[in-house]
């Protein structure tokens, strides 16, 4: 097949394949065919609850074990930086240019169609991944009341059910999924800062009173410099992908507004939340606490583990049934992201046209299709003592550059841990060679098609807003309802 060709021939001019469409008085339809069905409040606390999850409840007892409380601070403090930059470049993409392909739409408008099939492959195969390890651990986390009396290819099989219903409904109850998760974990974590608090002064059956011992007597930073590189990049894979919300905004009834608003409130999210939490859980548990060590899932999670010093019951299984959500959550996320990359891609040429194909409720069935069956089959390797090995290499994919190294570097660990970064270079430069592409010269990008300029609908908006007293901003900012 001649992709190449097969994207130039489009008997669309440019206007009439970016331009969105009204149907009826409600339902918009963007260029690819999606319908633009969320709303900017879902948009609002989906990108303030996005993305927390097991990273944050669980693997930040990993990197307080191995390299203290002073690594996990600075460890988020890096990584919340860095997303803060990430999202300000990006967002002014996005708001112009609000496509359901996102940054593997720009780039190909920007920068080299090579580029984009490597960016858009890879990230298909690193998100469609996540699906297949979030399902693995949302087997390891009912365990903590199931107690291994079921088999894990029940549970496996439950909760990939649960990912193709979600995904065959319209795509406003993936919206209302993700909104009510969200809201969920967010005042979880604002129920543990308040509980944490306390505990610090000694709350609790069992409590004391902290002075922040786990700071003192070299604790603070283990393991020197290797301790807190391995905290930041344990803090990358728990902060997640932020990108998330640019692909909602391809999708959005307000992308202008929905994504200004998210850029704000990530970067709230991340700091304020990750960072008033892991330190918290600096002071509340030790580095060298035996359950760090021995235990799995839920109970080697700092905060069960910072909950039940204090003798305070029930907590820990209201944290893990939040957790359970969280996992949920963040692999209807990856659904959503992975079917969307592919339908881009087709979208671009880049792939076969019939995989862009949309229903007319908005939905990329072939995609989602396609994206399934790789889930299907990553979440069952896993049952396979080999299949462990053949995913935790495209789990890496997932995780792009972000790993963790060996004490014993031989190339075999080399390639496994750069896997993401052999994949992207390799099928650019394969994609390269084949339909030889061009670099985009910066003088002939095309900064034009499919720019979404502000509407008539969107502009007497912000002169509704302009014209509310100052509490009313506060509260439609704050809002979560």
């Amino acid at each position: 097949m001649d992709v190449a060709k097969d994207k130039v021939t489009t008997s669309e001019s440019p206007a009439e394949k970016y331009s969105d469409t009204e149907v009826g008085e409600t339902t918009l339809i963007n260029n690819a065919g999606f319908h633009r069905s969320f709303s900017p409040r879902q948009i609002h606390v989906i990108s303030l609850g996005g993305q927390i999850g097991a990273g944050l409840f669980i693997t930040t007892g990993s990197i307080l074990r191995d390299g203290g409380p002073g690594s996990l601070f600075l460890g988020f403090v890096v990584v919340c930086s860095c997303v803060w930059a990430v999202l300000q470049t990006v967002s002014e993409m996005t708001i112009a240019f609000p496509t359901s392909g996102n940054f593997i739409d720009y780039a190909d408008r920007f920068v080299d169609p090579a580029l984009s099939f490597a960016a858009g492959f890879s990230m298909w195969i690193g998100w469609t991944a996540i699906i297949a390890s979030e399902a693995t651990f949302f087997s390891v986390v009912v365990n903590y009341w199931a107690e291994n009396r079921v088999n894990e290819a029940i549970w496996l099989t439950i909760f990939l059910l649960l990912m193709f219903v979600i995904f065959s409904l319209p795509n406003t109850v993936f919206g209302w999924f993700e909104y009510v998760n969200s809201i969920l974990k967010i005042v979880t974590l604002i129920l543990f800062v308040i509980v944490g608090l306390a505990m610090v002064f000694g709350a609790g059956p069992d409590g004391t009173v902290h002075h922040g011992e786990a700071w003192q007597d070299g604790s603070a930073f283990l393991n020197g410099f290797k301790g807190f590189g391995n905290g930041v990049l344990l803090a990358i894979l728990s902060i997640g992908d932020n990108t998330f919300t640019g692909f909602l905004a391809g999708e959005s009834k307000s992308p202008r507004y929905s994504v200004a608003h998210a850029v704000i409130l990530i970067p709230i999210r991340v700091t304020v939340f990750y960072l008033i939490s892991v330190v918290l859980i600096g002071i509340l548990v030790s580095p060298t606490n035996q359950n760090l060590f021995g235990s799995s899932g839920v109970a080697a999670s700092p905060f069960v583990i910072a909950i039940d010093q204090a003798g305070i019951s029930v907590l820990p299984d209201i944290l893990n049934a939040v957790i359970i959500t969280a996992v949920a959550a963040i692999a209807a996320e990856s659904f959503f992201v992975a079917s969307r990359i592919l339908q881009s891609m087709a979208q671009q040429g880049l792939i076969h046209s019939y995989i862009a194909k949309v229903d007319s409720r908005g939905r990329p069935r072939v995609s989602l299709a396609i994206t399934g069956i790789l889930a299907i089959v990553l979440t069952y390797i896993n049952l396979s003592a080999g299949g462990t090995t053949v995913f935790n290499w495209l789990a890496q994919v997932a995780s792009t550059g972000y790993f963790m190294g060996s004490d014993t570097p031989t190339a075999y660990y080399f390639f496994q841990y750069m896997f993401g970064l052999v994949l992207i270079f390799g099928t650019a430069i394969g994609y390269k060679l084949i339909f030889r592409t061009k670099v985009r010269d910066l003088r002939s990008v095309d900064l034009q098609t499919g720019r979404r300029p502000l509407t008539n609908r969107e502009i007497q908006e912000l002169d509704g807003y302009d014209k509310m007293p100052r509490w009313r901003k506060i509260y439609s900012f704050v809002q979560l309802w």
